[in-house]
């Protein structure tokens, strides 16, 4: 994946701000929300009542 990077001065404070971008589209991360509650949901102890 390429980067551009763009780094923009802060004016007389001294800092500068560093953007970086790219044309590519990162993978959705609520996808990976979800991945991680299915696994959370398999780890979870469930208990028979009433047996």
């Amino acid at each position: 994946m390429t980067l551009d990077e763009e780094v923009i001065g802060l004016g007389k404070y001294g800092y500068t701000l560093t953007l970086l971008s790219s044309e590519r589209l990162p993978d959705d991360p609520a996808e990976e929300e979800d991945e991680d509650a299915a696994l959370e949901e398999s780890w979870t102890p469930r208990f028979a009542y009433k047996r």
